[in-house]
């Protein structure tokens, strides 16, 4: 096993000799059984991506410290409830958690509510139990290379299924949200009774603040390979309204003939999915700004959806969504996101209109970032099974090759004429300035001014249409 090429078995080692037993837990095992694989080192193991968590049996804190110390290694210690110790080990490229087994009592509703209680004596089983969900719940004992799984986590792998361990997963409000998640992460299913169970939690979501729900929303775009069921998943637990502006999505029609999938919240989920099966790019900051703009871009139907003539039309969504944006955007603190995704609501169908050079540098200067449009109208067009999700994808690929064959800069071409000429001609910067500077513009804009002569030869003519000639004397 590769585990032996690397300064794990040292650690190992070092805890065995002082008397505990490690056990890996967490994630690192939980993909290993997903995959397969008897142990979460055997194979090629990416040791430069993997968490690995560690649990110390048998060890006090200042135990284990101590046997850390004497052997050189070195650690940090983190955690406001409870301690962890990150030690750097030889060609792992992340620190390793270790920790000593605890367990969890409830003191209040809200997410941080809980009295932290750490035991070296506790069994693996109740340590394992304050887990979240059984496929959580499993370790590996690093001494002897065995799978421990007292909570059936490898059944519910099996069967494709994420289940709750005891009632105790009702004590943190945040757990319906990370199962919505994982669901959406492994494609999974969530069992019935997890179901039942995260409905009658929903009056506890009071106590979620804004950063927590957040994090879950940033780490669904980040891992999910269905985005859109992530979303999916919490309307049908009941937990959509966390997010209004979402939830008013639900049961607002659509027309059949172009939208066959159902409702604007089904249209927006499986443009999701569509999105993050397969217009990831890979930067995850310009891939996050993408995903939430394919989740805002038709919340604006929810405000202007009517029946005229027999069809549901939604006229103007697309800006009428920039305030439901901001809104949703502005209760998560996520000012500066808000900037960059309305620009992207307000003009999602403009990709697949017809366009002309005029038009798209009028329109590069109101969305910096066309390559990002383009994606989010190929989400927009894919979300409508079981119509054709590439049929008008030739429309969109069209207007961004005009757009860049036109080589425009982020933000909209450059400015040919600044205010150092009318400075030259002998004016005083005033209101005049932008006015005469803005016209100007306006014209490069319209294809009528294309070299810097032109625009001095209009900002000369506007001056003087001013009546502020002659400037010098």
């Amino acid at each position: 096993m590769e585990i032996f090429e690397t300064g794990i078995p040292d650690l190992v080692t070092t805890i065995f000799n002082a008397g505990g037993t490690p056990i890996l837990v967490g994630g690192a095992v939980r993909d290993a059984v997903m995959a397969g694989k008897g142990s979460p080192f055997d194979g090629d193991v990416d040791y430069n991506a993997t968490d690995y968590d560690i649990e110390v049996f048998g060890l006090t804190l200042p135990r284990l410290q101590d046997a850390l110390s004497e052997r050189g290694y070195h650690w940090d210690e983190v955690g406001e409830h409870f301690s962890v110790l990150k030690v750097r080990v030889s060609n792992v490229g992340q620190p390793i958690d270790l920790s000593i087994p605890r367990y969890e009592k409830s003191t209040g509703s809200g997410h941080r509510e809980f009295e932290v209680m750490t035991d070296p004596n506790l069994t693996f089983a109740k340590a394992a139990k304050r887990r979240d969900f059984c496929m959580n719940s499993m370790g590996f004992d690093m001494l002897t290379g065995t799978l421990l799984d007292p909570w059936t986590g490898r059944f519910d792998i099996e069967n494709n299924i994420i289940s709750y361990i005891d009632g105790s997963f009702a004590d943190d409000p945040l757990r319906p949200l990370r199962a919505a998640r994982f669901a959406a992460r492994f494609t999974m299913d969530i069992s019935d009774g997890t179901m039942e169970l995260c409905r009658e939690m929903r009056p506890l979501a009071v106590s979620l603040p804004a950063e927590r729900i957040w994090g879950e929303i940033k780490k669904a775009v980040h891992e999910c390979i269905n985005l859109g069921d992530f979303f999916w998943w919490i309307a049908r637990m009941g937990w959509v309204d966390l997010l209004p502006e979402v939830s008013f999505l639900m049961d607002v029609p659509q027309d059949p003939n172009w939208h066959p999938e159902g409702d604007v919240l089904m249209h927006t989920c499986h443009a999701l999915n569509y999105w993050s099966q397969n217009l990831r790019t890979g930067n995850k900051e310009d891939d996050f700004i993408t995903a939430i703009a394919v989740l805002c871009h038709d919340v604006g139907k929810a405000t202007t959806t009517e029946h005229v003539d027999g069809r549901f039309r939604a006229r103007g969504h697309e800006e009428a969504g920039v305030e439901l944006t901001e809104s949703f955007l502005y209760r998560l603190r996520q000012y500066e996101l808000a900037d960059e995704v309305t620009p992207l609501v307000a003009n999602h169908l403009a990709p697949v209109r017809p366009f002309t050079k005029k038009g798209i540098r009028r329109l590069s200067t109101k969305v910096k970032r066309m390559d990002l449009l383009c994606l989010v109208s190929k989400a927009d067009t894919a979300g409508r099974p079981p119509l054709d999700p590439t049929g008008s994808f030739p429309a969109i690929e069209e207007f961004e090759q005009a757009w860049r064959d036109m080589d425009i800069p982020r933000g909209g071409p450059q400015r040919l004429l600044g205010g150092d000429y009318l400075i030259s001609l002998g004016m005083t910067p005033g209101p005049a300035f932008k006015v005469i500077l803005d016209a100007v513009y306006e014209q490069q804009i319209n294809g009528e001014v294309t070299d810097v002569w032109e625009a001095k030869m209009c900002a000369n003519r506007l001056i003087t249409d001013l009546g502020l000639f002659p400037l010098k004397k």
